[in-house]
């Protein structure tokens, strides 16, 4: 194994993190700031927002950029909004630092797995490719509860002020090993968009858009719901989001067979029947 491989890892590893442990630091940030959950929310749709319009913007502008410099340049831009947003005073400001993170973070994103196709020799290039996704599985079934884990202990600041220097390390490392002289040819903004052109790929989107969106809302206000809904005290909020994140990792593995013996359609309709029942089963708490 190409342990450059591990750098992209570890720089997924801290996107990913950051993204799924911000549920459960959402009241911490409301108590911290003297507003409300619903007014936290905000820091998460200006993310989703940018991070949406970023991607395929910064993609062609950097796509043919050196990979080296464009990687290390958009993890340390990462890393850097992290450790502002962690010290600022206001939501508007908080805001800020998660917009530009999210520019940060869609073109580290749509770069890093076909540098790791670039660094792979053939035959390989699955494995590389699973190598950097597995930094988000990790985050997302490990790094999510613990970061809630060490927010309550010591602030959420703290968690944002870890992820931020993660970055920076994750950043560093690319700069020093990865090779230079990797790039990719330029594909106009047009180029780009016309994938979803292709046909089945609109219904792909749409069906993409409201899975997301619906499940979206419970993930987003977990603690929320967790604490103020079901009636769990504080510390068994680290456990529910460590139950996300290993049905995050069993869901994947399954799902992945299911679509090789089902075909994808049948996979979704399983995987949205099964969000549905447990969205109502979450509804169903509040009754």
């Amino acid at each position: 194994m190409d342990w450059r491989l591990t750098v992209l890892s570890l720089g997924a590893f801290a996107g990913s993190m950051e993204s799924f442990v911000l549920p459960g630091l959402l009241p911490l940030i409301g108590a911290d700031l003297g507003i409300s959950m619903s007014q936290t929310g905000y820091i998460v749709f200006a993310y989703s927002l940018a991070y949406a319009a970023a991607g395929p913007v910064l993609a062609s502008l950097f796509g043919p950029a050196d990979r080296r410099r464009t990687l290390a340049g958009a993890e340390f831009v990462f890393g850097c909004s992290a450790l502002f947003a962690a010290g600022m005073p206001t939501l508007a400001l908080i805001i800020a630092g998660r917009l530009l993170l999210a520019g940060a973070a869609a073109l580290f994103t749509s770069l890093a797995q076909a540098t790791a196709i670039a660094l792979a020799t053939t035959g390989f290039r699955g494995r590389a490719v699973s190598i950097v996704v597995t930094g988000s599985t990790v985050a997302i079934a490990v790094g999510a509860p613990l970061g809630t884990l060490l927010a309550a202990q010591f602030g959420w600041r703290v968690v944002y002020g870890f992820v931020g220097a993660l970055a920076l390390l994750a950043s560093a490392i690319m700069w020093l090993r990865l090779p230079s002289g990797i790039a990719a040819p330029r594909l106009s903004l047009r180029e780009r968009l016309g994938v979803a052109r292709l046909d089945g790929m609109p219904a792909a989107l749409l069906m993409t858009l409201l899975y997301m969106t619906g499940s979206s809302m419970a993930t987003i206000y977990v603690a929320a719901i967790s604490r103020e809904v079901a009636g769990m005290p504080p510390a068994m909020l680290p456990v529910v989001l460590l139950a996300n994140g290993l049905g995050a990792v069993s869901g994947g593995i399954v799902g992945g067979r299911l679509v090789d013996r089902l075909g994808p359609f049948p996979t979704f309709v399983i995987n949205a029947v099964s969000a549905i029942v447990v969205l109502i089963g979450v509804s169903a708490l509040q009754l």
